[in-house]
């Protein structure tokens, strides 16, 4: 039991270490772009209720 919970805990572990690798690698030029459609997104929002009075 002790041998079958390391090694899906050391898998588990390795997934996530490979995972931010392969993000910092290939993921640069998509995070940019999610990162700034968000903000135009967030800057072209009207406030909730429509114009102040």
């Amino acid at each position: 039991m002790l041998v079958g919970f390391s090694i899906i805990g050391l898998t588990a572990f390795l997934a996530v270490i490979v995972q931010g690798i392969g993000q910092g690698l290939f993921g640069r030029n998509q995070q940019d772009e999610y990162l700034s459609k968000s903000r135009s997104f967030q800057t072209h929002w009207r406030g909730i209720g429509g114009k102040k009075s």
